[in-house]
């Protein structure tokens, strides 16, 4: 049986996590149709992290010295979703994985996702995941942007619990 694009992006994300700890792991939700999104939580320690996955599998090459990017497109079905399982506040932390093809998986926490307004869509948006050479990552949907670099190891390092 080959493996589906959606179990291989997928699954380096949930690969990084429970090979840090043994954090206990169940699927919330997901959408194998239309955007290749799930949502998992994991339990670790006494604390709850909702991790929500989405892919690009086409990476754009930079030419020269430009950046290379890819590209997501968030959509109010994917806004509901995030609204329906996590709360601005609540215990439950919020993750959000963007894996751009084989090259990396930009992992923002619940305030990078409000700077990028990712809760008031309300029609389909794109959000563009950036790099160079040995960047750090650089997020941004139209006028919106996540102010700081992004780790490229941000999710294999993070501390869980």
């Amino acid at each position: 049986m080959a493996l589906r694009e959606l179990e291989l992006y997928h699954g380096a994300v949930l690969a990084q996590i429970v090979r840090t700890k043994e954090p206990s792991l169940r699927l919330v939700e997901r959408d194998e149709t239309q955007h290749g999104r799930g949502m998992y939580v994991v339990s670790a320690g006494n604390k709850e992290y909702l991790i929500y996955v989405k892919h690009a599998s086409k990476v754009k090459k930079g030419q020269k010295r430009g950046p290379s990017w890819c590209q997501f497109t968030f959509s109010e079905r994917d806004a509901k979703g995030l609204e329906k399982n996590w709360k601005r506040g609540q215990e439950k932390k919020l993750l959000l994985c963007l894996v751009c093809g084989k090259e990396h998986i930009c992992t923002l926490e619940g305030g990078e996702v409000d700077a990028l307004r990712l809760l008031e869509i309300r029609k389909p948006s794109a959000v563009r995941v950036e790099w160079t050479a040995k960047s750090c990552l650089w997020v941004r949907r139209g006028e919106f942007e996540v102010r700081h670099k992004v780790a490229r190891d941000r999710l294999r390092k993070y501390r869980w619990g």
